[in-house]
């Protein structure tokens, strides 16, 4: 983020963080208030709640939009020392006034991580016997599709060469006869 901002953004973005750090074992609190959780050195690891299982790894320039729609699934807990940083919606939009572009790498660093956690615990349910070192392998091997309502995936005869995983949203099967 900090090649795309000016240093006015950068300014201005540290005036609006929040720094925290954790120590080993140490669990990364999900900010209210509209937050956002940036990891500035170290590793957090995604340690699913049910089995104990670290399933996947974040580290530097990592960057989460709060996280409260995985709290169910996973713990995020510092793999060593490692350094957080808080940014509230007030300082987001601060910074979009001063630097309008700045917000499109910000949402792609978001993006970025949380389609990475989010296909991590897919994957590690899906394939309970995987290890991180597994899942990571198998995340990497895959490409991300987003449709749009009404878009096709394929068609009816069309030979297979993928395999897919839905992540959100729901898809129906349709046959050329019309048939759902």
């Amino acid at each position: 983020l900090d090649r795309a901002l000016s240093p006015a953004g950068l300014a201005v973005l540290a005036e609006r963080v929040v720094l925290a750090p954790l120590a080993h074992g140490e669990i990364a609190e999900s900010p209210t208030g509209g937050a956002y959780l940036g990891i500035l050195s170290g590793c957090l690891a995604a340690v699913r709640r049910d089995d104990e299982r670290c399933i996947a790894s974040l580290g530097a320039g990592a960057v989460l939009s709060g996280f409260e729609s995985l709290r169910h699934e996973v713990r995020l807990q510092a793999d060593g020392g490692v350094e957080i940083a808080a940014i509230y919606a007030a300082g987001v939009d601060r910074l979009l006034t001063i630097v309008p572009y700045g917000f499109a790498p910000f949402a792609a660093l978001v993006a970025r991580t949380e389609r990475a956690l989010q296909l991590a615990i897919h994957l590690s349910q899906l394939f309970p016997g995987l290890d991180r070192d597994g899942l990571d392998a198998f995340g990497a091997a895959m490409d991300w599709v987003a449709l749009r309502g009404g878009e096709v995936l394929f068609h009816e005869g069309e030979p297979g060469d993928s395999a897919y995983l839905v992540i959100s949203g729901r898809l129906r099967a349709v046959t050329s006869a019309g048939h759902v």
